[in-house]
């Protein structure tokens, strides 16, 4: 877990404060706590409502400090033990409402229990890789004129829509493949205000669906990559699929959306004689779809053969072969929007208005 909010300043008081002033901060802040600091600031101990109303039904003066009311032996974590399961681990046994954070006494964060289970969790130290090279021949005539990257949904390109979505977990570093009008990506990608890198990888040639991985020097990647096509919507939480990859110990995990499929007529099953065994009136049919979303390790990457055309599909038949471990993350048909082409491009624009 990554330090990247700021000190909440209003929270941190001195203890020559009234019980009066105190309830005003408390009132003005929205939290149930302050954090008592010394002049250096330095952790001095922490101060709730529940406190100050204890003060007040024995009867003292509001005007009194809080000197003698604080808790000198409050709950903090030392920046050097800070992590998600630390801080969760904290405010569950001991129902606090604030954790301070110190370092070497002094205050540099204040979690309150919201920010700490209600946050998305963030995947600050890991790339991701989009495939956007393709010609997009779905989407004829559209893609006769700007490349599917940049097909627009409620007035924002696709590409961009995928970008927003990678940054919200905080992810800094962006690999995208390029190939079919790469010149108007390139523009349009450098006048996006994103808070990460962007880095092209050029396809002299189409490479496929995950050919152009190779063309990323191995040391800029992280150990794991999301993996992207650039024609895929996925409102499911990420970390959760990444935290699926990890714990499981995964070389490569497809996200899949469960699927039914229903003929719209009898289906006849007969014998090589031509002889009907039996009927089914409109089957449907489950299956699980892989709908374009990856998470791989970087050790696989030497896999792909250098500058040459490979597709996702054949890489992952290889990978089994040598007896990889791939597993599949499901998620709900309504978390996954594709616009590959014109029928499913319409669905998404409709569901988005």
């Amino acid at each position: 877990m990554s330090i990247t909010k700021t000190l909440k300043t209003e929270l941190c008081v001195s203890p020559i404060i009234s019980i009066e002033s105190a309830i005003i901060t408390l009132k003005k802040s929205g939290y149930r706590c302050l954090v008592i600091v010394s002049k250096k600031n330095e952790l001095l101990g922490t101060l709730t409502d529940g406190d100050l109303r204890n003060a007040i039904l024995k009867g003292t003066n509001i005007k009194s400090s809080i000197r003698k009311l604080y808790n000198r032996k409050s709950k903090f974590i030392d920046i050097k033990n800070y992590n998600s399961s630390s801080i969760k681990n904290l405010f569950i046994k001991h129902k606090l409402d604030l954790v301070p954070i110190t370092e070497k006494k002094k205050i540099k964060k204040i979690v309150s229990w919201n920010e700490c289970f209600s946050k998305k969790e963030n995947l600050i130290d890991v790339c991701a890789f989009i495939l956007a090279g393709g010609k997009g021949t779905r989407l004829e005539p559209f893609t006769n004129v700007l490349p599917k990257p940049l097909i627009p949904i409620k007035g924002e390109p696709i590409i961009k829509m995928i970008l927003s979505k990678l940054e919200e977990y905080e992810i800094c570093n962006y690999w995208i493949s390029i190939n079919f009008k790469s010149e108007i990506i390139k523009s349009y990608l450098k006048s996006v205000k994103i808070k990460g890198k962007i880095n092209f990888v050029n396809e002299k040639k189409p490479l496929g669906t995950i050919g152009s991985l190779s063309l990323v020097p191995k040391k800029k990647l992280s150990d794991n990559i999301i993996i992207s096509n650039c024609d895929v919507l996925i409102q499911s939480n990420y970390f959760n699929i990444y935290k699926h990859h990890i714990k499981k110990k995964l070389d490569m995990t497809l996200v899949v959306c469960y699927k039914n499929y229903r003929i719209p007529y009898g289906s006849c099953s007969v014998t090589n004689s031509g002889i009907l065994k039996k009927i089914r009136e409109k089957p449907e049919y489950k299956h699980f779809v892989n709908i374009g979303f990856y998470i791989m390790k970087k050790n696989l990457v030497k896999l792909i053969p250098k500058n040459s055309p490979l597709d996702m599909n054949k890489f992952i038949t290889q990978l089994k072969t040598k007896g990889k471990k791939i597993g599949v993350y499901p998620i709900d048909d309504s978390s996954w929007q594709d616009v590959g082409e014109w029928s499913e491009y319409k669905k998404v624009v409709d569901l988005i208005k």
